[in-house]
């Protein structure tokens, strides 16, 4: 990915979910802040090191490696399959739970589910983007980063992977989620956490990372779009 393309798809990404933010039921007329955090970053890597931010994290002016994007998508691939299977299993064992407490497929979903089908689709694949690239920049390029020169690779690893997954798992402890919903909430992200950060450390780029991370939430949201659109026919 080039400059420039970097940059479009950032901004595309941005553009779609100001405008979806703006729709009813939302219609919260306010820019994500992630979004801004997101700005933030860039300007601050700017600055900080007189060089272009996409470039400083690897994502512009590199050749690609095709071993490393053969992993990408075996790596995509597989926690798909692995999340859609065991998400199905859980809505079976705890479907009224999650029901009854309001436990929906995430930000995404509630953004663009209101939106027709099709429409939903597309805008789902821009709006996953920068949600994606924020998440990469925060837990692999500046937390791995700051805390394997701390303590080494072994633990910068783990301590953005734990992290990474308490930050999905908390929410579901703090609603009394039954086990299995707690333990996917840390187990799930946690796992991705680990090959995110073997992708931004074997290929020293934020790029693969961002890219299996983004495939995965657009999958996770077609997948639950097209689940949202079997149930009326079920019931």
């Amino acid at each position: 990915m080039n400059m420039l393309g970097f940059y479009v798809v950032v901004g595309v990404s941005v553009l779609v979910r100001a405008a979806v933010s703006r729709l009813p039921p939302d219609a919260c007329r306010s820019i994500d802040v992630g979004d801004v955090l997101l700005g933030v970053i860039l300007v601050a890597t700017w600055f900080a090191t007189g060089r272009e931010p996409s470039a400083v994290f690897g994502i512009s002016g590199r050749v690609l490696e095709p071993n490393v994007l053969y992993a990408s998508a075996a790596v995509t691939l597989a926690l798909a399959g692995a999340n859609m299977a065991v998400h199905e299993r859980i809505k079976r064992r705890h479907g009224d739970w999650m029901r009854k407490a309001g436990v929906n497929p995430g930000g995404a979903f509630l953004a663009v589910s209101a939106l027709p089908f099709g429409q939903a689709v597309l805008a789902g694949l821009a709006y996953t983007s920068s949600g994606a690239l924020l998440e990469e920049l925060v837990f692999r390029w500046l937390l791995m980063g700051w805390a394997t020169r701390a303590g080494g690779r072994a633990i910068g690893m783990a301590v953005q992977a734990v992290l990474f997954g308490l930050v999905h798992a908390v929410p579901m402890a703090a609603h009394r989620a039954p086990g299995l919903i707690t333990s996917y909430a840390f187990v799930m992200p946690f796992t991705c956490a680990l090959a995110f950060g073997w992708l931004t450390r074997s290929s020293g780029s934020a790029m693969y990372a961002w890219l299996v991370h983004w495939a995965l939430n657009y999958i996770a949201l077609v997948w639950a779009l097209l689940a949202a659109r079997r149930e009326p026919c079920a019931s």
